[in-house]
């Protein structure tokens, strides 16, 4: 019977390789984008936040629901949007097993 056991490498000095400047370039314009999709979510979010609170025409049942899906947006782009950059950011330098 084979077994089915996967290769053990033992090595103490193990090195992470450098990343080249051709892919630093790349990663660099991928957090650029990946940061500025929030702060563009943040800001048209908020103008749809206040053009309801602001104009009292706009103060209806479905502009206030509209309110709700953008301050929950708002939210999105504070807490989660960052953290995922953040996460995509450094997957991109350390190298999975």
């Amino acid at each position: 019977m084979k077994d089915n056991l996967l290769p053990v490498n033992n090595m103490t000095n193990n090195t992470v390789p450098q990343l080249d400047h051709g892919q630093t370039g790349e990663l660099r314009y991928w957090c650029f984008v990946l940061l500025l999709v929030p702060a563009v979510t943040l800001f048209g979010n908020i103008l749809v936040v206040l053009s309801v609170v602001k104009e009292r025409s706009l103060r209806n049942a479905t502009n206030w629901f509209i309110v709700s899906l953008a301050t929950a947006d708002i939210i999105l782009a504070l807490l989660v949007m960052p953290i995922a950059t953040w996460i995509e950011h450094c997957a991109e330098k350390t190298e999975h097993p």
